[in-house]
């Protein structure tokens, strides 16, 4: 598609009047306004057919996966078949980026038949981010005329959630109302005997009882078929974040990933409950190709939930053996209490991590930033 903004008319009638002087009234003035005139009109039916003959503009990506904190860069390469100086083109990458950066418009002024540009995104947050196409505009040195033609390249930019360590919680965690002696990362099965302590093993696990006859350090074995079955629920009501940073959701959404990865690196089985608009219930996420949907899903989440998930819906979608809530909120407040009650009353474990006001800064990676750039011939 071209868009053209034309000052044709008035050169023409310019052209045109400076004829008819020349013609009745004579005279190096007129004469001189019609050659004038008649010199622009050429040039301009010049720069309209040749400015965008053989353009062509291919744009790659460093990457269409990325996490959180991470930067993007972006080469395009401009080729076009005229490099006649007397007329100006420009290329333009256009994106959602444009709106969500600060400061960024990868506009490039072209100058020779054949150009590279590279432009890079810093900080990039959490979505998807889509990549239309270039635009490619070029006019006369006089601004009578101006031409954009739109070169649809669709591509699509993932930004995962950043995944954080978390072998060892923050302290002044919540526990919830109920279950405060839990540890969040520990094996939440049944103790079924004890064995040397292996390099690697976490302090936790150590059976202080049986390591002090003297024997060497033991730590405590676990029954996994008798485990509990951990139900993570990321808190998305509205209500729960307003008046906070876009910072406190973030990191919800980070550690609601880490804890998921760091679970299934452990082999403890776990099932994933986002309570958005509209709440979802991943049953199982104990495979790679499971995580990724789950990650697919985190990309899109946002805070616009009206309430936390009716608690009987929650425990009726359970597997079998004993169910531990653990809740990733803003902050421990009335709802989560009174969630935490419920749950405890028809005999299920809860834990509420509060975010708010403990996330670690480092994690998020600050703010996206504006682009650099440079040229390559």
């Amino acid at each position: 598609m071209v868009r053209k903004r034309n000052g044709w008319w008035p050169l023409v009638a310019f052209t045109m009047l400076s004829a008819v002087l020349a013609v009745w009234v004579g005279g190096f003035v007129a004469g001189f306004l019609f050659w004038i005139g008649l010199g622009l009109l050429v040039y301009e039916g010049l720069v309209a057919m040749i400015c965008f003959a053989g353009a062509s503009v291919d744009r790659e990506l460093s990457s269409t996966r990325l996490t959180a904190g991470e930067d993007l860069e972006v080469r395009l390469r401009v080729r076009r078949d005229f490099r006649w100086p007397l007329y100006w083109f420009m290329v333009r990458d256009k994106s959602d980026l444009e709106h969500s950066v600060s400061g960024l418009r990868a506009e490039f002024l072209v100058t020779s038949e054949s150009e590279e540009f590279e432009y890079r995104v810093y900080h990039l947050k959490r979505g998807r981010y889509a990549f239309a196409g270039a635009e490619l505009q070029a006019g006369d040195l006089f601004g009578f005329m101006s031409r954009t033609r739109f070169q649809e390249d669709p591509r699509t930019l993932t930004v995962y959630p950043r995944l954080m360590p978390v072998d060892k919680l923050p302290e002044g965690w919540s526990a919830g109302e109920t279950n405060r002696k839990h540890r969040l990362l520990e094996d939440s099965g049944v103790v079924t005997g004890i064995r040397n302590y292996r390099h690697g093993d976490r302090l936790q696990l150590i059976h202080w009882k049986a390591s002090s006859r003297g024997q060497g350090w033991k730590v405590k074995e676990f029954d996994r078929s008798a485990s509990a079955q951990i139900l993570l629920l990321l808190d998305q009501r509205a209500s729960a974040y307003r008046g906070r940073g876009e910072h406190v959701f973030e990191h919800a959404v980070s550690l609601t990933a880490s804890l998921v990865r760091e679970w299934m690196d452990r082999r403890i089985p776990v099932s994933v409950m986002l309570g958005g608009k509209t709440p979802v219930r991943l049953p199982t996420v104990a495979t790679e190709d499971q995580f990724m949907r789950l990650m697919e899903y985190l990309v899109d989440v946002k805070p616009d939930g009206s309430a936390l998930p009716d608690v009987r819906w929650v425990f009726g979608h359970r597997g079998g053996g004993r169910l531990h809530v653990v809740m990733v909120c803003a902050a421990e407040d009335d709802a989560v209490r009174a969630f935490a009650r419920e749950l405890n009353r028809i005999g299920s474990s809860f834990q509420c991590l509060d975010v708010a006001g403990r996330e670690r800064v480092a994690e998020t990676g600050g703010p996206a930033k504006a682009f650099a750039s440079n040229r390559r011939p």
